[in-house]
C-alpha cells in the first residue's frame, strides 16, 4: 500500500474509535490532554468537544505520519523537541513536511565553512602552535619531475596538517619568489599567495627567525635517533624528493651551518617487511642478481651485433654492394 494511504488510513482508524486513547500534545496551543472514553489514574479525561477539532485532527496525523515513516525506514529524528514539532505543524504539505524532518538528518555544511573553521585552526596555530620549517633551498639538485613531486607531497602535508585537532604553525623558508617548487604549489593550492591564507611562505631563512641553539634539522643520513620529542624545538624538514642518488645533502647543508641532527626512529617503530617473504611466489627465474659492469658491457656488445664477427644491419660504417 502507498504510504500516502497508509497514513490516511491509519488517521481515520485512530480518530475514529472511540476506546484507543490518543495523547495530544500542546503544539498549537491547545492544553495537554488525553483522550478517552474513561477516566485513568493521574490523567484528566477531557471531552473532545472541548478543544478545536481541526487542530488536534492535523496534529494526530501528522504524528501517525512520522511513526509511520520511521516504520517504513525514512529518515526521521530519534528525538523532536517541542519547537520542532509547533515548526513541523506549520508546515500544511506532506512534502514540506518530509524536507524539515530530513533537515534535521542530513545538516548541510557549506565548503567555504569547512574552511573557515580548519583556517582558525591554523590561524591559531600561528599564534600559539609550534613550528615545523620546511626547508625548500633544493631546487638545483632536483629535477622537473622532482619538484612536481615535492610540491604535490606540500599540499598533502598541508592538508593533513590543517585538518588535525593540534596543527602545527607550518613555515616554508628559503621560498624566494623564484622557487619552482612553490610556483608548481601553486597549482595545487591557488589561493597560497594570499595575504589572509594561513601560511607562513618566506625567502628568510630559519637562522634569521629563529634561535639557533633551538633548531633541529631531521636527516635519514645522521646517526643521532631521536628518542623524545622536544615541544620547544623548532625542527626542520628538507623540502626534497630524491628519487636517484639519495645523496645527503640535507646533512651536509646542517652540518655547514652548524645545526643539529637528529633523524626519526622508523626502522624501531616501522616494520619494513621481508623481501624474501614478499618474493616468496615470484617464480625464481624472475629474481636475477643485479647486473655487473661487465654483464651490461657483455649485453651491449650483443646488441650491436660486435660479438663473433658480426655486423649489426643499422652501422653505416660500410659501403654498400654495387650492383
Amino acid at each position: 500500500m502507498p504510504l500516502l494511504l497508509k497514513i490516511g488510513a491509519a488517521a481515520s482508524h485512530t480518530l475514529r474509535s472511540t476506546t484507543r486513547q490518543l495523547l495530544v500534545r500542546d503544539f498549537c496551543g491547545l492544553p495537554v490532554l488525553e483522550l478517552s472514553d474513561g477516566s485513568s489514574e493521574g490523567i484528566t479525561t477531557v471531552e473532545v468537544g472541548e478543544v478545536d477539532e481541526s487542530k488536534a485532527e492535523f496534529q494526530a496525523l501528522v504524528e501517525l505520519e512520522v511513526e509511520l515513516y520511521r516504520q517504513e525506514g525514512f529518515s526521521v529524528p530519534d528525538i523532536i523537541t517541542e519547537d520542532q514539532w509547533k515548526e513541523l505543524l506549520t508546515k500544511t504539505s506532506r512534502k514540506g513536511r518530509r524536507k524539515y524532518l530530513a533537515f534535521f538528518i542530513f545538516l548541510y555544511v557549506r565548503d567555504s565553512t569547512i574552511n573557515q573553521f580548519y583556517h582558525s585552526r591554523l590561524i591559531s596555530a600561528m599564534i600559539h602552535g609550534q613550528p615545523l620549517v620546511l626547508d625548500l633551498d633544493f631546487d638545483a639538485v632536483m629535477s622537473s619531475r622532482e619538484r612536481q613531486n615535492c610540491a604535490y607531497q606540500l599540499q598533502m602535508l598541508f592538508g593533513e596538517n590543517r585538518v588535525h585537532p593540534d596543527p602545527y604553525n607550518l613555515i616554508f623558508c628559503n621560498a624566494g619568489p623564484e622557487s619552482d617548487t612553490v610556483r608548481r604549489l601553486s597549482r595545487y593550492i591557488p589561493v597560497i599567495n594570499r595575504p589572509e591564507f594561513p601560511l607562513t611562505i618566506t625567502g628568510e631563512s630559519y637562522l634569521d627567525r629563529f634561535p639557533k641553539d633551538k633548531l633541529v634539522y631531521l636527516t635519514p643520513h645522521c646517526r643521532e635517533e631521536m628518542t623524545t620529542y622536544d615541544h620547544d624545538a623548532v625542527y626542520i624538514v628538507g623540502g626534497i624528493v630524491d628519487t636517484g642518488e639519495n645523496e645527503p645533502v640535507t646533512l651536509a647543508k646542517a652540518k655547514r651551518e652548524g645545526i643539529r641532527m637528529q633523524k626519526l626512529p622508523l626502522d624501531r617503530y616501522l616494520e619494513w617487511g621481508d623481501w624474501q617473504y614478499a618474493l616468496r611466489h615470484v617464480p625464481r627465474r624472475k629474481l636475477r642478481p643485479a647486473l655487473t659492469q661487465e654483464d651490461m658491457e657483455a649485453m651491449l656488445r650483443k646488441r650491436m651485433g660486435l660479438e663473433k664477427g658480426k655486423r649489426s644491419p643499422n652501422r653505416t660504417d660500410y659501403a654498400p654492394h654495387m650492383r
